[in-house]
């Protein structure tokens, strides 16, 4: 059984990624979620002005994606962005 997962790409205004389309970037993860044989069952995208240290997303959007983890019973969350060991638990 394929594992549950909810896309999370992220664009921050504060950083500059040459060329960074948020949609663009939210398919390819998609494509890159179905080659590893998950099933994408929420792509969210997220505007923020710089990341968050502890979380990355911020606390209110940590919490909405956790909601949506517990609603949708996701198995991972996969985000376009490389984390630190903090902002993975």
């Amino acid at each position: 059984m394929k594992e549950r997962a909810i896309l999370v790409t992220v664009h921050f205004d504060g950083l500059s990624r040459d060329g960074f389309d948020v949609d663009h970037a939210a398919k390819e993860l998609a494509e890159l979620s179905a080659s590893a044989d998950l099933l994408v069952v929420k792509n969210l995208s997220f505007k923020q002005r710089v990341p968050n240290a502890p979380l990355l997303i911020g606390k209110g959007k940590a919490g909405e994606v956790w909601d949506l983890v517990k609603s949708l019973k996701a198995d991972v969350v996969v985000f376009d962005a490389d984390l630190s060991g903090t902002q993975q638990r």
